[in-house]
């Protein structure tokens, strides 16, 4: 037992000493120059191997992109040096560090390291931006959008990098930018329901409902159980005027956030709209019972019991919007408009002369 373990010992050695031995000189000089961060020498050695003997040997490839290129910040020609390293044997081990790596491995950390820090200090300059002082808010954004691009410029792969400069372009409401940058993000990523979600409101946010439509129902099919999908596609359709299809999407909302008072004011509109007057009532009733003095939803409210021709409860809620809102004319004409129905004329008359007054 102890012959055969001598005799695998041996031959392991052999191994490693037979592969040193195909290490060419100018590969063997650029690893020790590396290693005393010597890199003007290095990148001599890599040269002189790249025109050689070495020329399809993946490590001088990578020792020119991770210790050349990279420590330059010249990152289009690191990344055309890893991708050569990557075609010529992505599975092949070589030293990266102490450690010995495939190829793939190695791209993966090397271009892993340097976008990290690119990134982080992209969301640093961006958080920067939103909660520093508002005077120094356009200089960070474009640190963050610097920062950003070279990130990507570094790994053009990871999308959220993206769509963290979308963000800043946002900020910044430079079009173009918010443009470009979407087209690219949601070629690298288009099933990112953030993404979509933030291009649908963009499209909201433009007038172009069928556009939304087209990003938020999308999102909606990827994650249907996202309440700020649902919220943004219920609203689109409310725009698009299919009340059916925002009915469903507000409800579906509602389901997972029923204390919303913002869906339940929606919705109370959408049913006004469909002169769904019951429904319209409890929703705003919701609102009203959560928020006693918003007084919009309490002139809807009111909208809603006239519909319905419950000319009292009308009254009193018209009242109620004056009473906070003395000078709207708009419920002031409407609390004539009941009066008349319940009968008092004169009072009604005076009333309406009173709105005309505030006009």
């Amino acid at each position: 037992m102890q012959k055969k373990n001598w005799i695998l010992l041996i031959c392991s050695v052999l191994v490693i000493m037979f592969f040193w031995s195909c290490t060419s000189a100018e590969i063997t000089s650029a690893r020790i120059y590396s290693r005393d961060k010597e890199y003007e020498k290095e990148e001599e050695q890599l040269l002189l191997a790249m025109n050689g003997t070495d020329s399809e040997n993946p490590e001088v490839y990578f020792k020119m992109a991770s210790d050349i290129y990279a420590n330059r910040s010249e990152w289009g020609k690191m990344n055309e040096m890893l991708d050569k390293a990557l075609a010529l044997g992505s599975e092949i081990k070589i030293p990266v560090g102490a450690e010995n790596l495939t190829v793939r491995e190695g791209v993966k950390l090397i271009r892993g390291k340097h976008w990290t820090e690119f990134y982080n200090n992209g969301a640093g300059a961006y958080n920067d931006a939103l909660s520093g002082d508002p005077e120094m808010k356009s200089q960070f954004l474009d640190e963050a959008i610097e920062l950003f691009t070279t990130a990507i410029l570094i790994s053009p792969s990871e999308g959220k990098t993206y769509k963290n400069l979308l963000f800043c372009y946002v900020q910044k409401e430079d079009q173009e930018g918010i443009d470009a940058t979407l087209a690219e993000a949601l070629k690298i990523s288009p099933e990112d329901t953030d993404l979509l979600l933030t291009a649908g409101q963009l499209r909201l946010r433009e007038n172009d409902y069928q556009g939304a439509n087209e990003y938020l129902e999308l999102a909606f099919t990827l994650t249907p159980h996202d309440v700020e999908v649902v919220k943004s596609l219920a609203n689109n359709y409310f725009f698009l005027e299919s009340f059916e299809k925002a009915v469903d999407a507000y409800n579906r909302a509602l389901y997972q956030e029923p204390d919303n008072s913002d869906l339940h004011y929606n919705l109370g509109l959408l049913y006004l709209r469909l002169a769904d007057f019951d429904f319209a009532e409890e929703e705003f009733q919701f609102v009203i019972d959560a928020n006693p003095d918003d007084w919009e939803a309490i002139l809807l409210i009111a909208e809603a019991f006239r519909g319905n021709e419950r000319w009292e409860n009308a009254e009193y809620y018209y009242r109620q919007v004056i009473e906070i809102k003395p000078d709207h004319s708009s419920a002031m004409r409407n609390l004539a408009v009941v009066i008349y129905q319940q009968g008092r004329v004169e009072e009604g008359q005076e009333l309406l002369e009173q709105a005309k007054a505030l006009e």
